[in-house]
């Protein structure tokens, strides 16, 4: 299962993505979301961990982009602090 995951923090993104193919995913991890935007433009992912607040593009913008062009890849956001520090907002589909 191929997986991409969009997370701007170093550390963490090498984390996640560490964690995910020690347990037997294929995993792209990218630092941003117009990266991100142009890995799921090339390739089949099953499900993307976007970071909500990434410079330039954020993972909100990702999702909608996603949405938008009816990708069949899941995705789950995150923020990775509590969710009244998220500038959390309601999406549209």
């Amino acid at each position: 299962m191929r997986v991409l995951v969009a997370e701007d923090d170093r550390g963490l993104r090498e984390v996640l993505a560490r964690g995910l193919r020690e347990n037997g995913y294929v995993v792209d991890a990218v630092a941003d979301g117009k990266a991100a935007m142009q890995f799921l433009r090339s390739y089949e992912y099953a499900i993307a961990v976007l970071d909500w607040r990434m410079p330039d593009v954020t993972g909100i913008e990702v999702l909608q982009w996603m949405r938008r062009r009816e990708s069949h890849c899941r995705s789950f956001s995150s923020c990775w602090r509590s969710p009244w520090h998220c500038g959390a907002q309601r999406i549209s589909w």
